[in-house]
């Protein structure tokens, strides 16, 4: 199906009401607060260039990138956001990794915060 696969990471049908596919923590060990599960990942895109899937961060070296995750269908692309920051488990950092802000065990949904009014104003 074209998915980079994790194998700590299922992809399948979200939990969450019409959100389509979703990421599952599928790892043997549990992640703790604060780690980091991954990153988000995709193909570079130039400056203008917008989408659901777009994100923008800093490299380590200082460097502004943007990726667009849709095209490169990676697992991090397959989180969705709760819209209740009380259930979102992780968090996407400047440097474009996503980190865990509770505890995530075995069949979790990985659910993170699209970033407000940036995002859904656009729906």
């Amino acid at each position: 199906d074209g998915l980079a696969r994790n194998h700590n990471v299922w992809i399948q049908a979200s939990r969450l009401p019409g959100a389509g596919l979703g990421a599952f923590w599928a790892g043997g060990k549990t992640i703790r607060a604060n780690a980091v599960v991954g990153r988000y990942l995709g193909a570079p895109v130039k400056t203008g260039v917008t989408g659901p899937y777009v994100m923008e961060f800093t490299d380590p070296d200082g460097a502004l990138r943007r990726v667009d995750g849709a095209q490169r269908r990676h697992w991090s692309a397959f989180m969705n956001d709760a819209r209740d920051e009380m259930l979102d488990m992780c968090v996407f950092t400047a440097a474009g990794k996503v980190r865990a802000v509770e505890d995530i065990v075995f069949g979790d949904e990985l659910l993170v915060n699209y970033g407000g009014e940036g995002y859904w104003g656009a729906e």
